[in-house]
């Protein structure tokens, strides 16, 4: 006789399981022929050789030319040679089995990819007298949770193409949405320009691609049917700590992603009563029509409004100080009129 005694495991760790199982169940998997291939297959597209090098500085070169130009037909044919992201996808795959050597080779790749990248933005930032911040940069030096949100759906696709061959056809079209080597362009140019802020804004946006790419693609590669050998007790103790980590590194991204979108809601909130409330008293005013406007923000966080109208008359001074003062009556902050 045998007598086997278990620990019953706790409610929320039933719950977890059971929706596990409900997914999984419902998912479609892959037989161990295909998951062979497929291993064999994102394995040979992580290791970086000549043609990896050679697609990474041309790619970076085209979408840093195209960010000057701010092309966006230019930026967008830069994302699809670019061949970062077969050095990225592995990285989820290699977590989920536990394969330290997969995680090697796709960080190493990752890394030099990068490198490259910078390198080749800054050189041409150096050489190229553009002085001014061109709107391609400026749009990936506040990035969004909507973005984390792009680099979530993005991963899952990835992974998804990369597991079945029929599928294959679909990567060009993940590799535009996800957008991986023009931020590292815009991250060259900024350093080049001294411009830290956008800088800073498109190395997080980099950042946001980069992990939700491994942690979504690493889910989907788990629902497919991947997972570490269950009687090799460092591989699941690799896949333990890797999930971990990259669900820390989701979290610590989505904070300051969290706090930009506010920020960004708050500015558009501004900017659209600012734009309303100068359309009606300037519409007001006999003769005077309203053109358009521009902000910036001064010390102190006094709000410089440079305001373009055309009128048929004189505007006397006391129409200017009454805007004014109706604008910072809506806005509730200091305002400087021009």
């Amino acid at each position: 006789p045998v007598l086997v005694i278990k620990r019953p495991l706790s409610r929320t760790v039933t719950l977890v399981r059971k929706a596990w199982e409900s997914v999984s169940s419902r998912a479609p998997t892959l037989t161990e022929s295909e998951k062979i291939d497929a291993y064999r297959e994102i394995r040979r597209n992580a290791r970086p050789d000549i043609d990896f090098y050679t697609m990474m500085a041309l790619s970076t070169a085209i979408a840093t030319l195209g960010v000057l130009l701010e092309s966006a037909a230019v930026v967008i044919g830069a994302m699809l040679v670019a061949p970062l992201m077969s050095a990225i996808s592995p990285l989820g795959l290699g977590v989920v089995q536990g394969d330290v050597r997969l995680l090697r080779l796709a960080t190493k790749s990752t890394i030099q990819g990068v490198l490259i990248a910078v390198l080749i933005a800054l050189i041409i930032g150096i050489i190229v007298p553009v002085n001014d911040v061109t709107g391609e940069m400026a749009g990936r030096a506040s990035p969004s949770l909507l973005d984390l949100g792009v680099a979530l759906a993005s991963g899952a696709a990835a992974a998804y193409a990369l597991s079945r061959k029929d599928m294959s056809a679909s990567l060009p079209g993940v590799a535009i949405a996800v957008a991986l080597v023009p931020p590292l362009a815009v991250v060259g140019l900024a350093l080049a320009k001294g411009e830290w802020s956008i800088a800073g804004g498109a190395s997080l946006l980099f950042a946001t691609n980069l992990v939700a790419i491994a942690a979504m693609g690493g889910f989907v590669f788990l629902l497919l049917g991947f997972q570490p050998e269950l009687g090799r007790r460092e591989r699941m103790l690799v896949f333990t700590r890797m999930w971990q980590l990259l669900l820390l590194m989701l979290l610590l991204i989505t904070l300051p992603l969290a706090w930009l979108t506010v920020s960004s809601f708050g500015e558009a909130k501004l900017q659209n009563a600012l734009e309303r409330t100068l359309v009606q008293e300037l519409g007001e005013m006999p003769g005077v029509e309203f053109r358009e406007y521009e902000t910036t923000v001064g010390e102190d966080r006094v709000l410089n409004v440079s305001v373009e109208v055309e009128s048929t008359r004189t505007m006397r001074h006391q129409d200017s100080v009454e805007l004014q003062e109706r604008l910072v009556e809506i806005i509730n902050r200091p305002i400087a009129l021009e």
